[in-house]
């Protein structure tokens, strides 16, 4: 399905860089994305700095802006 001319971890960078309402509105695939980057273990060379940052965000056990709940998975 997702063929195509890119690199490798384009669609994850593509994911992970959506804007954090999407996140927001739909929260199971927020935990399904968050899922994903988990197991990855460490984040990939090839993420830039700002998808870096924002998949750090994603996994990080603190609260999320606006909604006081940690991140968690389920």
């Amino acid at each position: 399905m997702a063929e195509g001319h890119m690199y490798e971890g384009d669609l994850l960078s593509a994911v992970v860089k959506r804007s954090p309402d999407v996140r927001e509105e739909w929260p199971e695939l927020r935990a399904e994305l968050v899922g994903i980057l988990s197991e990855l273990g460490e984040l990939p060379s090839f993420f830039l700095p700002e998808v870096r940052s924002t998949a750090r965000e994603l996994l990080s056990p603190g609260p999320r802006p606006g909604t006081g709940t940690g991140t968690g998975t389920g």
